[in-house]
């Protein structure tokens, strides 16, 4: 190992990064499916509203649900 490989610092994990504490899932009612889940719930609303307008026939759901 060379002097340069010993002062290089390890990757480490972002001691101040914060868990999502939901996962937001976009659901298809009609079919009792989960279309897609996000950490982020505008990315599942504007996922909910491209399922929408591409099946008006179909029910969809954005639900809040608490990771553990």
């Amino acid at each position: 190992m060379s002097n340069t490989d010993k002062n290089t610092p390890m990757p480490q994990c972002d001691k101040n990064a914060v868990m999502p504490s939901f996962i937001y899932l976009v659901t298809n009612e009609t079919d009792r499916t989960v279309e897609s889940c996000f950490y982020n719930c505008e990315d599942a609303v504007r996922e909910f509203e491209k399922w929408e307008k591409a099946k008006p026939q179909k029910v969809f759901m954005v639900i809040e649900h608490p990771i553990n």
